[in-house]
């Protein structure tokens, strides 16, 4: 599986993704998710899709973490949750990240 498309649930919690080793593409937006974990194993993960969930400030350290066991990540989309009212929630990311070049679009 190469695309997964899950937006528009009420998903919580991200759960039995590390088993798609080829997955390029998860969009997980407008769901109630609040911490990103259980990813490491998604190898060929390019692309996240976040908008619109409930990832806050205090979990962003963990969640960045989590994606640096993704090599090849390279956008993440994050608009509309919490952590991004912190003004230099984009520069930690891109910094923590290394492989992300478009945050955001």
């Amino acid at each position: 599986m190469k695309i997964l498309l899950l937006q528009n649930n009420l998903i919580e919690e991200i759960e039995c993704c590390t088993k798609f080793k080829e997955l390029e593409y998860l969009n997980l937006a407008v769901n109630s998710v609040s911490k990103i974990k259980g990813l490491r194993r998604c190898e060929s993960l390019r692309k996240l899709d976040m908008t619109l969930n409930f990832l806050d400030l205090e979990d962003l350290k963990s969640s960045c973490e989590e994606l640096e066991w993704n090599p090849v990540i390279s956008e993440l989309y994050l608009m509309g949750n919490p952590c991004l009212d912190w003004e230099h929630c984009n520069d930690y990311i891109i910094a923590k990240v290394e492989t992300i070049n478009r945050l955001d679009g």
